[in-house]
């Protein structure tokens, strides 16, 4: 009796790591998702104030918004193949936490060198206005 228990709750586990491992999927899939919009309309508002060279500089973060977006579709085909072993959700989701820090870090130093550029140009232009009052 005590090995049917142990088989059924076995079995009730491998269904629920494989059940989290689909939502799982799908929540990579939406997040990079909405990632890679935020990163298209940062670049647009930053290409429209000015910044044209802003689009070569959102390529790594672009990059690393792709490999999330595999990483989910990856985990999707494991799972709908019946391939999925648990051990590799320990590997998924740290290499979706690395993405994600990489992709933060990326888009944090964007702002701070827009910042930067910003400052620069509007103490160009208050210069400008000087020599010309002057």
């Amino acid at each position: 009796m005590n090995q049917i228990g142990s088989t059924t709750v076995t079995t009730l586990l491998k269904e629920t790591e494989i059940e989290s491992e689909r939502t799982t999927g799908w929540i990579r899939i939406v997040l990079a998702v909405a990632l890679a919009a935020s990163l298209l309309v940062s670049g647009r508002i930053a290409a429209a104030a000015g910044y044209a060279d802003i689009w070569g500089r959102l390529g790594l973060g672009a990059l690393a918004i792709g490999a999330l977006l595999a990483l989910g579709i990856v985990s999707l085909v494991l799972v709908r193949t019946e391939s999925y072993a648990p051990w590799m959700a320990f590997e998924a989701t740290e290499l979706a936490r690395l993405a994600e820090s990489f992709v933060k870090a990326l888009e944090a130093s964007e702002i701070s060198v827009i910042n930067q550029q910003t400052a620069v140009m509007d103490a160009a232009q208050g210069q400008t206005a000087r020599a010309a009052s002057g």
